[in-house]
């Protein structure tokens, strides 16, 4: 009998999923495991996207918390695991792990899940999700994904507008695209260093059209970099070299 409590599955990580390091790209990755995994899982257990809309829901990322061991690189095959626990609060939470074909753990991460209306985005409480998830609890050398305070100087790094390559189906920036900008913000610094941790915050939709203020300040090795729409935040990350 077939075990629902965890999805595996394996890749390959072409040329252009990789960075200058040859190394995967941040928002690749971020995309693995905050769109394309969970999604697979989400199907298998009979709640994929369309059985959500359905049901006039669908889950929104709130906060993801990533921990980068080894960075897999251009033509390697990879391992990609999740596992969905209870929820806490008002969060679901989902864990994701990367290994190669050996076995070596490349990176670990949790995201956490807001549910909400499909018209409007009204929160919803978890006990409005009618559908029966298979839990899984299993501890994973990852930081908790919590609220990202920025310490240090705050310095405006420039505008981003957002155009119509950003947008997904749901016609605002896709969640992936925001760790290209965090990237982007850090050019000089990652031309030398890997991130080694990345967290992220998700507050407010940007949509198409809007103009994103980037922001962003430092302490020690952690760099914090923020956007916002007309004074209001959008999101916020957290980045580790």
């Amino acid at each position: 009998m077939e075990d629902l409590r965890i999805y595996k599955t394996q890749r390959y990580v072409h040329y252009s999923d990789v960075d200058v390091h040859t190394s995967i790209k941040l928002s690749t990755l971020l995309g693995l495991v905050s769109n394309e995994i969970g999604e697979e899982h989400s199907q298998a257990q009979g709640f994929g996207r369309e059985q959500m809309v359905a049901a006039g829901m669908v889950f929104l990322l709130s906060k993801v918390s990533m921990r980068i061991f080894r960075y897999p690189k251009g033509k390697e095959e990879i391992v990609l695991t999740t596992f969905e626990c209870p929820a806490q609060g008002a969060e679901f939470k989902r864990m994701f792990q990367v290994e190669s074909l050996q076995g070596e753990l490349l990176v670990a991460a949790e995201t956490r899940w807001i549910l909400a209306s499909v018209s409007g985005h009204k929160i919803l409480r978890p006990s409005a999700f009618p559908f029966q998830a298979h839990f899984y609890e299993q501890d994973l050398p990852v930081e908790p994904a919590k609220k990202i305070i920025p310490k240090g100087d705050a310095v405006c790094v420039g505008q981003r507008k957002v155009l119509y390559s950003d947008i997904d189906f749901n016609k605002h920036m896709n969640n992936t695209r925001y760790a290209d900008i965090v990237c982007d913000c850090l050019t000089q610094q990652l031309m030398d260093h890997e991130v080694t941790q990345f967290s992220i915050n998700y507050a407010k939709e940007a949509k198409c059209f809007d103009t994103l203020q980037l922001f962003l300040s430092q302490q020690d090795n952690n760099y914090y970099v923020w956007g916002e729409v007309e004074g209001t935040r959008c999101f916020t990350a957290k980045v580790c070299l």
